[in-house]
């Protein structure tokens, strides 16, 4: 792939439009009985990065399981980020096809190198180096790894979105976009290549884009389905390819390739999606969250929840917010039982000019932690009960407040590149106005940068020199000082089963999402975002695992007993809050394209929860292993106030909160309560907010 390439020379009939291929027929390819490997390079040592590659492998992920989609088993669906070798590219193939027995998918996205001896087409590792063939993955290795599979494996599709992938055909191109075998070309019977360009041509990665050129167009049409085709339940091959052909033609694009083998292009592939909304369905400026498919009874879960908390029949306007009779104000309760009162809420981060500090963009942030002895001791930002006043001098309407005017101080941790730490000033409770104070980058102990950092969890170590970061890459977790951002010492141990394949039994995309220490400082919590392989998948509810370190703040910590904990359906563990070594606060996330988020906050309670280490699975009828917890509130069910969105979203409060940081208690109004401070990751995106969050809690621990 290049940055940027202006078109493609017109070949013989390439100004043409292809004719529409005939709706599907036959029997649609079964995901039931398939198998994908998404491979992706992004970061390279000797050629130019590509970091849409990582967003191209996430989002795929998450359409390709997606059963409005095509619908693959999740454990059946393998990501290959950054593979360090050869083999590392290869040997999930040969697992897929152990797993397949219809349909062998294998994608890869990143450079296409040529090699002047033979004139072939190699697919860069992260090493690669260009005149160095040895350094890449030849893509006849590629080739015939799919050939050897054809025993066991119906159909076999290969996805080349690279430089000079036309290679991967290597025959005589005809006017439409086909290619014919030439006397060169070993097919592989019973199969399908799509390139992204012809065998000349470089591919196209804006680096401000959220998606390489080719995949983003593909994303687009399985997540939109095709108007063109509006009636037509499913999409094949051919008219993806041809769709594709010509929405790149027409941004003067290189025009994709196909090559079919076995008439597998004209059999029923994904469904033809057609959202209910699609203005909703704008397509990200940068990078897209993730997409969640809720099953029947986890969507109609979230819609309850929504229409739950309002005052009339929730529908959507064309403000993008529920139209009722009146919005319920803020401050208001977050259900019937009281625990738990939204105070306010802050879209003051996604404005100009507090969107920026230094020249640096504000956005991403996934991860929030209280400085200044704040979290999670029960008492305010000077240490003392909460007993101060509001930025107006005065408590919470006459009935006692909290903190002073700049309110509590926070540090946000960034979720992407470049690895940062920003200063936060929250204000008030109950009148956030946050301003970012500072930012601090985060180094390798020589003060090189890492890299690939993807940071999710953050914790502020007592006396507030150091901070622990959690990064979903890897996975790791490393202490950092805030003085100079370096790393201080070697990285945490995590146990080999949260890494991926072939060390590990983790999904690299859902890999460690969180973070969290005691008040203390002598126990550490990291949880993952979603199951390990071999860990059930119960009617949509991910079986998670979350580890508990032993330790001392700026010392070592090391494991000391692993516990399950359950999601509900559809959503995935996002956030840990310690309340003490046995009581933790779990967030659980969801999205589903379409409709938005579901969020919910739930108690959990570890004080007789099993030690489940030694398990190398968690299964669905382990119900006595699941670690108890209780819903504190659910956040569809807010008061919204006069708070819009951009997005179609269940209640307009809602957004993307992946952190979260428990605060001082309370006082006045709001007596035996504590704050709780969530924020929203805004994925880079326009139409998401950079939104703050504080809530009243009554914790029963």
């Amino acid at each position: 792939m290049t940055a940027p390439v202006s078109g493609e020379p017109e070949a013989s009939g390439a100004g043409q439009q292809p004719a529409p291929a005939a709706p599907a027929a036959g029997r649609p390819l079964d995901p039931a009985k398939s198998a994908c490997v998404l491979i992706g390079v992004g970061s390279y040592e000797h050629l130019e990065d590509l970091p849409a590659v990582r967003h191209n492998l996430i989002k795929l992920r998450e359409l390709l399981t997606d059963p409005d989609v095509w619908g693959v088993p999740h454990k059946r669906v393998h990501v290959v980020s950054n593979p360090d070798s050869q083999g590392r590219m290869t040997d999930p193939i040969v697992r897929a096809v152990d797993e397949a027995t219809d349909t062998l998918l294998v994608y890869y996205a990143g450079h296409g190198l040529l090699d002047a001896r033979d004139n072939d087409l190699y697919l860069a590792t992260p090493a690669s180096r260009r005149g160095r063939r040895e350094t890449a993955l030849g893509y006849r290795v590629l080739r015939d790894l799919m050939e050897d599979a054809k025993g066991s494996v119906r159909r076999r599709i290969v996805v080349l979105d690279c430089c000079y992938s036309g290679r991967a055909a290597n025959g005589v191109m005809a006017a439409d976009g086909t290619t014919v075998p030439g006397e060169d070309l070993v097919a592989i019977e019973g199969s399908y290549v799509l390139t992204s360009t012809t065998e000349n041509l470089k591919a196209e990665a804006k680096g401000d884009a959220a998606y390489t050129a080719f995949t983003g167009e593909l994303i687009r049409l399985l997540e939109r389905g095709d108007p063109a085709r509006a009636g037509e339940p499913h999409l094949t091959l051919n008219q993806i390819h041809g769709t594709l052909r010509q929405t790149l033609a027409a941004k003067r694009l290189p025009r994709p390739q196909r090559l079919d083998n076995g008439g597998v292009g004209d059999l029923p592939f994904v469904r033809n999606r057609q959202p209910a909304d699609p203005v909703g369905a704008a397509a990200p400026t940068r990078r897209g969250p993730r997409p969640l498919v809720l099953g029947a009874a986890g969507l109609a879960l979230l819609l309850v929840g929504a229409a739950a908390g309002t005052a009339g029949t929730l529908r959507w306007g064309p403000d993008r917010r529920p139209a009722t009779d009146a919005a319920p104000p803020i401050p208001g309760s977050c259900g019937k039982d009281g625990r738990a009162t939204l105070l306010d809420v802050s879209d003051r981060l996604s404005e100009q000019p507090h969107n920026e500090y230094l020249g640096d963009e504000v956005a991403g942030l996934s991860a929030l932690a209280l400085t200044g002895g704040a979290q999670g001791d029960g008492k305010d930002g000077d240490g003392k009960d909460g007993e101060g006043k509001d930025g107006e001098g005065k408590g919470a309407e006459g009935e006692g407040g909290v903190s002073g005017a700049a309110g509590p101080q926070a540090l946000a941790l960034r979720d992407g590149e470049p690895a940062q730490v920003f200063s936060i000033a929250l204000g008030s409770p109950e009148k956030l106005r946050p301003e970012v104070t500072g930012v601090q980058g985060l180094y390798r102990s020589d003060r090189s940068k890492f890299p690939e950092f993807d940071g999710e969890g953050l914790v502020v170590e007592k006396g507030g020199g150091t901070v622990l970061a959690s990064s979903e890459l890897g996975p790791a977790i490393r202490r950092f000082s805030l003085a100079d951002g370096k790393q201080k010492g070697p990285d945490l141990p995590v146990p080999d089963a949260f890494k991926p394949p072939p060390k590990g039994a983790a999904d690299n995309t859902r890999s460690l999402e969180s973070l969290a220490v005691t008040p203390d400082g002598k126990h550490l919590f990291a949880g993952m975002e979603g199951p390990l392989l071999g860990d059930d998948d119960v009617h949509g509810r991910h079986q998670i695992r979350i580890e508990r370190y032993k330790g001392a703040a700026g010392k070592a910590y090391t494991p000391e007993s692993q516990y399950a904990y359950q999601t509900e359906e559809g959503l995935f563990l996002s956030e840990l809050v310690a309340v003490d070594e046995t009581h933790l606060l779990a967030l659980e996330r969801g999205y589903i394209s379409g409709l938005g988020n579901g969020i919910r906050v739930y108690e959990v309670d570890l004080t007789t929860a099993d030690d489940v280490t030694g398990h190398t699975s968690v299964a669905k009828h382990d119900n006595d292993l699941i670690a108890p917890k209780q819903l504190l509130f659910d956040l569809s069910r807010c008061p919204w106030g006069g708070i819009s969105t951009e997005e179609p979203q269940p209640n307009p409060v809602l957004q993307n909160v992946e952190g979260m940081a428990l605060g001082p208690a309370l006082s006045g109004r709001y007596a035996g309560h504590r704050v709780l401070y969530m924020v929203a990751d805004d994925n880079a995106r326009t139409a998401q907010a950079t939104r703050l969050y504080s809530v009243a809690v009554r914790l029963r621990s």
